[in-house]
């Protein structure tokens, strides 16, 4: 048709026009569609591209998810508050330097020697309950710390925390997973772990100012 208006001069017929097709795989069926819809239009093809559905996005921020992140952060921050303080809560009941540092340090090997087995009962037991009664248990062995007069209480005290404090954060991190959109689930647990990065960020500090102000008790 091309050669035949070059050398004839007369115009291209109306009826003739260029169709393109953009294949797209649909989700729900599987199959290929065309991406562009073909009308006459005064004896024309015009070509209309169809719009797809939009996808509502699953809501991320419910109230369960704000309550275990809420818990998070403050459970997380308390720790982190009496962490730089033990060692010289310990040098003032009288321990050596290298025992103040132990003491401190028990905390993390707790931690560190039953988060195995936090996950395992995290995956085969109530995990809400398991945050519930962990939590509880971190509350009260940081109350401890204040009640210590000798270093077999400071010690004990720093033990559990540190056990407990292994099931706690686990099962937060549990628990809040099943409250996250499953398409979502990468911003969520994000959402988590910055709680946590806050709470290490800001913790140690804020327990030094508040123990130079007020003192130890105070800040346990």
């Amino acid at each position: 048709l091309l050669a035949a208006s070059s050398t004839t001069g007369a115009p291209l017929p109306r009826t003739v026009a260029v169709r393109k097709f953009r294949p797209w795989r649909t989700m729900e069926e599987g199959t290929w569609q065309p991406a562009f819809i073909l009308s006459e239009k005064g004896g024309a093809s015009v070509a209309k591209r169809k719009r797809q559905p939009a996808v509502k996005a699953e809501p991320l921020w419910t109230r369960p998810f704000l309550i275990i992140l809420g818990i998070s952060v403050f459970t997380y921050t308390a720790s982190q508050m009496v962490t730089p303080l033990i060692s010289k809560f310990a040098l003032s009941l009288g321990a050596p330097l290298t025992l103040a540092s132990t003491i401190a340090s028990f905390m993390s090997l707790a931690a560190l020697f039953f988060r195995p087995i936090s996950g395992i009962l995290s995956d085969r037991m109530n995990r809400k309950w398991i945050m519930i009664i962990s939590t509880g248990i971190v509350t009260l062995s940081i109350g401890c710390y204040a009640f210590s007069t000798n270093i077999a209480t400071l010690f004990t005290a720093r033990v559990l925390h540190g056990i407990a404090f292994s099931f706690m954060g686990v099962s937060n991190m549990a628990l809040g997973s099943d409250f996250v959109p499953t398409s979502r689930m990468g911003e969520g647990l994000g959402y988590l772990g910055l709680g946590n990065i806050l709470a290490y960020a800001v913790g140690p500090s804020l327990g030094l100012e508040v123990s130079e102000k007020f003192g130890y008790p105070a800040v346990f």
